[in-house]
């Protein structure tokens, strides 16, 4: 489960609960050969990001290592999270992936992805579109990668890339009642606020830290809850650090389901982001978010329905502002919490996500009985 945050295991989950019976392919593993550690060590020393997923030995291994899983299989598609391992497999199967970026996404935003050496990014824009000609639909999470994808390779791929929001990666969530009354008994001797993160300054830590301390100068009761990372300087008391917190163990869950029933805002002023689960987990809370307007947060995040995006150099003054305005006024904190929680009942839900993949599905099979008549 902790592979891509877990969702491929909510994923597979999502499928079977839309009546899809799954065999499943792997686990595959990331091979790297010696000469490939020494060539990353070579490029990062000249100043390049690398990453042997442009390696054609590293993608071949990968179709190696699917391809007798795929042989002993009957499925009538293929579904798979993430894809440079469907680079060289040979299969007539119709493929749907699941991705939460593209290459000329991550890779014009992302840190440790900006900075590839020309011939490295060719490739790797290479074996994606060499993947999009192959599949049947290609299932970005954001419209930021999907709008990527076909401004690089082209609209000839407009059929077949579509934006495939996916649910909260939480394995048994509260009832819509038990929602209802955690949002009511959120009381104001303290406004919580939630930061959900594994990189601290990735996350925007200091800017939240920064917003809190606004909040508390202006009389607002303001305490953060910090999960997933440990700042690197001591920060005062009314920022309460809870470290790395694993979905694993019940003492870990309990822990995020307290967080969560109690919190009042999400602040996540990431600095990039190909998704941003925690904000779709905070809507499947009845919590409003505040997050930066970049890369996957501008597809989950809608104004005024689940949350508020922020300009990437917005100051921590204005993600107070808004958090000032809407505790200031209870009943209207109350009305954003409930608009919170449809979102995540309807566009970030794991039941729609199900209910697209069955019609593609669908399709994907009429089109292929369609081209066996046809040939024979």
């Amino acid at each position: 489960m902790a592979t891509w945050s877990g969702t491929p295991y909510f994923i597979a989950r999502a499928l079977e609960a839309a009546g899809f019976q799954l065999d499943y392919i792997g686990p595959l593993s990331i091979r790297n050969p010696f000469w490939y550690k020494i060539k990353g060590k070579f490029f990062r020393m000249r100043g390049w990001d690398y990453i042997n997923l442009g390696e054609e030995a590293v993608l071949r291994d990968y179709a190696r290592q699917a391809q007798p899983f795929l042989r002993q299989s009957h499925g009538k598609i293929l579904f798979s999270c993430g894809k440079p391992h469907l680079t060289y497999l040979d299969t007539q199967l119709p493929i749907i992936f699941f991705d939460d970026g593209s290459v000329p996404s991550i890779t014009s935003s992302h840190p440790g992805h900006m900075r590839f050496h020309p011939k490295l990014k060719a490739k790797l824009l290479q074996s994606e579109q060499g993947i999009l000609e192959k599949c049947f639909a290609a299932c970005y999470m954001s419209d930021w990668a999907a709008d990527a994808a076909l401004k690089e390779y082209g609209y000839m791929f407009e059929s077949k890339i579509m934006v495939l929001p996916i649910g909260p990666n939480i394995a048994c969530l509260p009832t819509e009642k038990e929602i209802e009354i955690a949002i009511l008994g959120r009381d104001h001797k303290n406004c919580r606020l939630l930061m959900v993160g594994v990189n601290w300054e990735h996350k925007g830590g200091s800017i939240a830290v920064a917003a809190t301390k606004e909040l508390r100068r202006r009389g607002v009761p303001a305490v953060l809850h910090v999960v997933g990372c440990t700042p690197p300087r001591q920060l005062p008391d009314y920022v309460r650090i809870h470290g790395f917190v694993s979905k694993k163990t019940e003492a870990g869950r309990a822990l995020l389901a307290e967080l969560f029933r109690e919190s009042h805002f999400l602040i996540l002023p990431t600095r990039a982001e190909a998704y941003g689960l925690a904000f779709v987990e905070a809507s499947a809370h009845g919590i409003p978010s505040l997050g930066t307007a970049v890369g996957g947060v501008k597809t989950i995040l809608h104004e005024n329905e689940n949350g508020w995006l922020f300009p990437f150099d917005a100051p921590p003054s204005q993600y107070a502002d808004r958090i000032h305005t809407v505790w200031s006024d209870p009943k209207s904190y109350v009305q954003f919490c409930r608009s919170a929680l449809r979102s995540s009942q309807t566009r970030l839900s794991w039941g729609q996500f199900g209910e697209t993949v069955v019609r593609l599905a669908e399709s994907a099979i009429k089109q292929l009985a369609a081209s066996r008549s046809r040939c024979s």
